[in-house]
C-alpha cells in the first residue's frame, strides 16, 4: 500500500544553488568586505584561514545564515520537485545543526519561497540517526558527504547532491553501494518514487505492511537480495 508517512530529510544548504564556485565565493568575499571590512582570498574564508581567526569567522557565518539568508539562490529545480512529490504522498522535514537564530532563519527561507515544509528540527547534539528514528524517515539529501557517512548504519537511502564545490568530495568503495550519487533535484525526484515502488513491492511479496516498523526488515531484504527485490519490483509493475 502506498503510504504518506515517507519522509526524507536534509539539511537547508541542498536548496541553494550558485552557478558556479567563482560566484559563490563572490557572495561570501562581498559579505567579508561589508561586515569585517577585510579583503580576503576565496580560500582563506573557512574556520582555519580566517584572518581575524575563529571567534570573526564565527561570527561571520552567523551573518551568513541569518542576516543574509534570502541572498542565497534557490535551486530552480527544487521547488517544483518538491510540490510534484508532495502530491504523490511524500512529506517533508528540515534537520539541522542550526538553533535559535539559525533555525529561524532556515524557516524563514522555506517560508519566503512557499516550499511545501512544515517540520523543522534541530538536532540539539543528538545523533542524527536518534533524529531519522523519531521522524520515521527513509530517506535524507545532503550535498555535504560527511553528513551522509553518520548516517550509514540507518535504514535511510542516502543521496548525495553533487555540486561543483564539492566534487573533491568523492563517493568511492564501500560507499558506492550505501550512497546515491544525484547530479539535480530531477534525480532525486525519480530515485525517491523508485524507492517507494521497491518498498511497496518488497512489502506486497512478502506480506508485509509497508510502514516504519518494517523499514528495516525492508533495507536488509533489499541489501541481502537485491536480485530478487528487484525482480519484485518489476513483477509488481506489471
Amino acid at each position: 500500500t502506498r503510504n504518506s508517512d515517507f519522509y526524507w530529510l536534509h539539511f537547508l544548504s541542498p536548496f541553494v544553488t550558485y552557478k558556479s564556485k567563482n560566484l559563490l565565493a563572490e557572495f561570501l568575499l562581498d559579505i567579508v568586505s561589508i561586515d569585517h571590512g577585510i579583503d580576503v582570498k576565496a580560500d582563506q574564508i573557512v574556520k582555519d584561514t580566517y584572518p581575524l581567526g575563529p571567534a570573526k569567522y564565527k561570527e561571520l557565518m552567523l551573518k551568513v545564515t541569518t542576516e543574509h539568508i534570502m541572498d542565497y539562490q534557490l535551486d530552480p529545480q527544487c521547488k517544483n520537485v518538491l510540490e510534484n512529490l508532495y502530491k504523490e504522498g511524500f512529506r517533508f522535514a528540515v534537520v539541522t545543526s542550526r538553533s535559535g537564530p539559525e533555525l529561524d532563519a532556515a524557516v524563514r527561507y522555506v517560508e519566503e519561497f512557499k516550499l511545501p515544509i512544515s517540520y523543522f528540527h534541530a538536532v540539539d547534539n543528538k545523533p542524527k540517526n536518534v533524529i531519522c528514528t523519531k521522524l520515521r524517515a527513509r530517506a535524507m539529501i545532503d550535498d555535504s558527504l560527511f553528513k551522509l557517512v553518520e548516517l550509514l548504519n540507518t535504514p535511510l537511502t542516502l543521496f548525495f547532491l553533487r555540486r561543483e564545490w564539492n566534487i573533491n568530495e568523492k563517493v568511492t568503495g564501500e560507499l558506492k553501494g550505501q550512497i546515491k550519487v544525484i547530479k539535480d533535484w530531477r534525480e532525486f525526484q525519480l530515485g525517491l518514487l523508485e524507492l517507494r515502488n521497491l518498498h511497496e513491492a518488497v512489502c506486497y511479496y512478502n506480506g508485509w505492511e509497508n510502514n516504519f516498523t518494517h523499514v528495516k526488515k525492508i533495507t536488509d531484504f533489499i541489501k541481502q537480495k537485491p536480485a530478487r527485490a528487484s525482480q519484485m519490483v518489476k513483477d509488481y509493475r506489471r
